[in-house]
């Protein structure tokens, strides 16, 4: 069974005054020390972690990095995990395939999480997960392809705001 360990990019530059392309936008100040502080938080506890994904969004490959030196494994970038559930299912299967017993980690959007998780557990007659945009949040997903379980953590009491 994949356990995939999922949350949205940290603090990223406002999207309102961002003048370039949005997948563009970087992280801040804050992002960063966020990102160093998920690398602590997720990446040390639990099994050995097999893989590394991220959607194609520099915040959410920013919000990898930290991670990705700590575990010395590079980061998938899988386009397909944006926009919409379906596609980012597409990407999941991927996920899973890659590591079907394993523990791996993902970064993408604040839309794309919960459309993802509210559509599956729908799926599996569970109930939605409650949606936490917070930074620092982070969703527990066990998936054999067929049923599953998500579990939510909140940021813990010392995650940089």
């Amino acid at each position: 069974m994949l356990t995939l360990e999922i949350f949205i990019h940290v603090d990223a530059v406002d999207r309102n005054t961002w003048q370039g392309p949005p997948d563009d936008r970087p992280l801040t100040a804050l992002g960063e020390r966020q990102a160093e502080r998920m690398a602590e938080e997720v990446g040390v506890a639990g099994p050995p972690v097999a893989g590394l994904y991220s959607s194609r969004a520099e915040r959410c490959r920013a919000s990898m990095v930290p991670l990705s030196a700590r575990l010395g494994l590079p980061i998938v970038v899988l386009p397909e995990f944006q926009d919409t559930a379906e596609k980012a299912l597409s990407a999941l299967e991927d996920i899973r395939a890659a590591v079907p017993d394993g523990r791996a980690i993902l970064c993408s959007y604040g839309d794309v999480v919960p459309a993802l998780l509210n559509h599956l557990t729908s799926e599996w007659g569970q109930p939605n997960p409650p949606r936490d945009n917070r930074k620092g949040a982070v969703f527990t997903l066990r998936y054999d392809g067929a049923s599953g379980s998500v579990d939510t953590r909140g940021p813990s009491a010392d995650f940089p705001t």
